[in-house]
């Protein structure tokens, strides 16, 4: 789409697009109704309904105006999705979540690949068996670490030492109820779980972790609290937002959790 949604002039926009119906409007003016899930929109519903007045036609894309843009004058193009073109346009997404090698299905087919990371179909990204491997601590850690913990937790009055925090929190003796608690929470567990090397991703404190991302890494971080990693939380992973919370989402459905000493399957 050009322009975007970025840039006080013309910055184009990028994203994987999914079409669900395309319908000719027989109004002779060479309009379709297009309706799309929105792979990269982060702002809210990401399933659009739009009019695209066509003004070129090509063997692998389409070119048109986007009439209801909300006043804007916009252009969109929709051409054949391919592995190069995520390369180029989408790397942040390539590179966190990599379609692996030959051989796996993803390598091979584009279509699997983005509807395996975006609808969870028909396969989806298996739990490492290294547990200090995997994208998803990448996602973890980057989620966390965006906001300053131990300022917060100075200025509510709450436990700044990791291990005495996720020790009270684990053991129900840590109420975490407001968004800047939860925020804390989350923090603290990353402390806990991964700075001196990767727990158990069965046991009690990353079922949590888990919950805690996908509950708050759509947030905003108040001023105050951004530390210098919330720079590459934008840049590098909150441009491809649906994607991370598709993968932590599988990882927690499918993991059987170590609950109280009893192997519990969700």
């Amino acid at each position: 789409m050009l322009p975007g949604y970025t840039g006080a002039r013309c910055v184009p926009w990028f994203s994987p697009i999914h079409v669900t119906r395309l319908t000719p409007l027989k109004t002779g003016r060479g309009l379709l109704e297009l309706e799309f899930f929105h792979a990269f929109y982060a702002q809210g519903v990401q399933d659009f309904k739009l009019q695209l007045k066509v003004i070129h036609r090509a063997e692998n894309f389409m070119a048109g105006r986007i009439m209801d843009a909300e006043g804007y004058d916009r252009l969109g193009i929709i051409s054949h999705m391919e592995f190069g073109w995520l390369e180029k346009f989408c790397p942040e997404l390539i590179r966190t979540i990599p379609p692996d090698s030959p051989g796996n299905a993803w390598y091979d087919s584009v279509s699997i690949y983005l509807n395996s990371v975006f609808f969870q179909q028909p396969a989806s990204p298996a739990q490492p068996e290294d547990p200090n491997d995997g994208s998803e601590n990448a996602w973890l850690m980057a989620c966390a670490l965006r906001f300053d913990g131990y300022a917060c937790a100075a200025n509510l009055g709450m436990e700044q030492q990791p291990y005495h925090f996720c020790t009270k929190l684990l053991g129900g003796q840590m109420p975490v109820k407001s968004m800047e608690q939860r925020l804390t929470a989350m923090f603290m567990l990353q402390r806990f779980l991964m700075k001196e090397g990767v727990r158990s991703k069965t046991d009690r404190g990353w079922k949590m972790f888990r919950e805690l991302f996908l509950e708050l890494a759509s947030e905003p971080i108040p001023a105050a609290y951004r530390t210098h990693e919330y720079s590459q939380w934008e840049r590098d992973f909150l441009t491809i937002l649906p994607a991370g919370m598709a993968l932590i989402r599988h990882l927690h459905q499918t993991t059987i959790y170590d609950v109280d000493g009893e192997n519990s399957p969700r």
